[in-house]
């Protein structure tokens, strides 16, 4: 049933990734993940959400401090790779880089059947002995990367009937699952679905 479920909402959604005539197209021109280096070889966290219609990097700006008190933009500069690998656009957090916090990064673009976009790349860290580490898959489930997309979910957009004003446009499988192992040795990873939520 959960399978069924899964294809038919990643089908709803094929206007978002149609390569034929759509820029966002993770199966050949946007990686799922960014990269710690400007080569995009080294992949660091992957891609859980995209904003997208009016998601210009000031309006995500704009509603991640509205929403969720993300307005802090401490952090290590990374790469998306989009058409082309580039250094990211901006990033937000609920807290300093001292702090535990959500924190996501972000690049934006734009396509004729999106509109402006936005890939982040919303995760949980704690402070830890050696720097920000995600929070592990076994020691905190879900683990930091989902944690944070469900905190964007419940503050956004409108799937948990409540929660914020924007339109969930559904999820997407992008398989991007790779486990990244953190500074205090746990493991973290996404469950390769990417959840889209519209900016007007």
């Amino acid at each position: 049933m959960a399978v069924v479920l899964g294809c038919s909402i990643a089908l709803g959604l094929e206007w978002l990734s149609n390569p034929a005539s759509a820029h966002l197209d993770f199966r050949v021109h946007t990686s799922s993940y960014s990269y710690t280096d400007s080569s995009c070889k080294y992949a660091v966290d992957p891609i859980s959400v995209v904003f997208y219609r009016n998601a210009t990097i000031a309006n995500v700006d704009q509603h991640a401090g509205h929403h969720g008190g993300w307005s802090n933009h401490s952090g290590g500069t990374q790469y998306f790779y989009d058409h082309y690998c580039g250094a990211m656009d901006n990033q937000n957090a609920s807290g300093d880089w001292w702090q535990s916090r959500y924190h996501m990064r972000e690049w934006w673009n734009w396509d004729a059947r999106n509109g402006y976009y936005t890939l982040a790349t919303p995760h949980h860290e704690d402070t830890t002995w050696c720097g920000h580490a995600v929070d592990g898959d076994q020691n905190e489930p879900p683990g930091g990367y989902v944690r944070a997309k469900w905190e964007i979910g419940y503050r956004w957009h409108n799937w948990n009937n409540g929660g914020g004003s924007h339109y969930f446009g559904g999820s997407q499988y992008w398989g991007n699952t790779q486990e990244f192992q953190q500074c205090d040795g746990d493991w973290a990873s996404n469950d390769g679905w990417i959840d889209f939520v519209e900016i007007r």
